[in-house]
């Protein structure tokens, strides 16, 4: 008996969880009539020019090739915009440039 009476107390407690978390989670802690500040904080979103002439490891990048031109310009936005995944590339570099190293030296780069 003890165990049905406690199943339920946790079935209550639960559903009343379900139903308080969406009515707190939309709820307004402004004062009414004021901008919310997430508004008035737009982020400026910046353009770049991909530069006419690029060399990397003294080699210049093809870029009136479509192709090349696109993965440069792929690669730019995501180090531009997508400040995670640059904190991504930058943990994991201790694991890949010495394999980079080795290939650069390698080819006398």
């Amino acid at each position: 008996m003890y165990c049905k009476k406690g199943f339920k107390i946790k079935q209550f407690l639960i559903g009343i969880c379900l139903i308080a978390t969406p009515v707190l989670a939309t709820a307004e802690s402004t004062v009414p009539g004021e901008a919310h500040p997430r508004y008035n904080s737009l982020m400026p979103i910046t353009t770049y020019q991909i530069p006419v002439a690029i060399s990397f490891c003294g080699y210049p990048l093809p870029l009136q090739e479509r192709h090349c031109r696109e993965m440069l310009d792929r690669e730019l936005t995501i180090a531009i915009y997508n400040q995670a995944q640059v904190i991504m590339w930058l943990k994991r570099a201790p694991r890949y440039f010495p394999l980079f190293d080795r290939e650069i030296e390698a080819l006398g780069l």
